[in-house]
């Protein structure tokens, strides 16, 4: 069973979210389960991230201010940074429920060997009223590695995390840049079980500087090299099959945008992981023909 005692540290990167950061400290200090230390990583901000934190007054709360390193490396800086027992991670721009810490915690007492994980409801700019959609990474108890590899969904950080098992997998990858939430998700999913909440445990904001609302070719590369890294021999099926997803997924948006000759390879790569996936035939076709739609 988890201590009653166990303590919690939220991680906020930051990263020119002025807007936004006060809404996502003011979230975690309002959680209905205590949370001992709020750490905000200000990752080179050159707007007023920085000052926005600092007029915030709270004994748990820390601001620690580095040069741009990317998202990776604020999240390791902050959790580096902390002593609890369960590390959540939480973006600048989004928000935790109230209820989401005491939620995790609880699923985390009923089954204390698997990670604890909930929805993402996901909001336009303005959290209000209903959420446009809620996603989440599945909706059991158990092994999850290949729904997150073969459709990630939801998100990694609806998950409360202990800092052990962190330090196990080596923090976020630094030098993935582009769906390092991603491959956090596998390094965790080939050590861990899972345990659903059934809850809301992440509000998610959808707004005009959002990353990665588009890849380029280096980013889709980034997926594939974590596919690679993550699945080891004993995974070599679900690393096919994963990529072929992935690389699908990746040719209908270029293809989408008329960008046929790299929809064309994106399908190509599809169908040489798994020729029987359909919809990867279909987009082949019709990069060759030169059709969007």
């Amino acid at each position: 069973m988890q201590s009653p005692l166990a303590t919690v540290a939220v991680v906020i990167p930051a990263f020119n979210h002025e807007r936004f950061v006060v809404d996502a400290v003011q979230s975690a200090l309002a959680q209905t389960c205590t949370v001992r230390e709020i750490v905000v990583v200000d990752d080179g901000s050159t707007d007023g991230t920085a000052e926005a934190v600092r007029g915030i007054r709270d004994p748990r709360l820390r601001l620690i201010c580095q040069t741009n390193g990317g998202p990776s490396a604020a999240r390791n800086r902050g959790c580096h940074a902390t002593s609890s027992d369960w590390i959540q991670f939480l973006d600048a721009d989004d928000m935790l429920p109230p209820g989401a810490i005491h939620d995790l915690l609880t699923t985390a007492t009923r089954k204390p060997t698997t990670l604890p994980y909930g929805r993402e409801s996901v909001y336009p700019e303005k959290i209000t009223g209903a959420p446009a959609f809620v996603a989440t990474m599945a909706e059991r108890d158990g092994n999850l590695l290949s729904d997150i590899a073969l459709s990630y969904r939801g998100t990694i950080y609806a998950s409360l995390i202990p800092r052990t098992l962190i330090e196990e997998v080596g923090g976020h990858d630094e030098a993935t840049h582009f769906g390092e939430d991603y491959d956090f998700a596998l390094a965790l999913a080939t050590r861990r079980e899972f345990s659903f909440t059934g809850t809301s445990t992440y509000t998610r904001r959808m707004h005009g500087t959002n990353r990665h609302r588009s890849y380029d070719a280096a980013a889709e590369q980034q997926f594939f090299a974590s596919l690679r890294r993550r699945l080891g021999p004993e995974h070599r099926r679900l690393c096919r099959l994963a990529t072929a997803s992935r690389a699908w997924e990746f040719g209908t948006r270029r293809l989408s945008a008329g960008e046929f000759p790299a929809a064309r390879c994106l399908f190509l790569r599809a169908l040489r992981n798994n020729p029987t996936k359909l919809g990867a035939w279909k987009g082949l076709f019709r990069s060759i023909l030169g059709k969007s739609g």
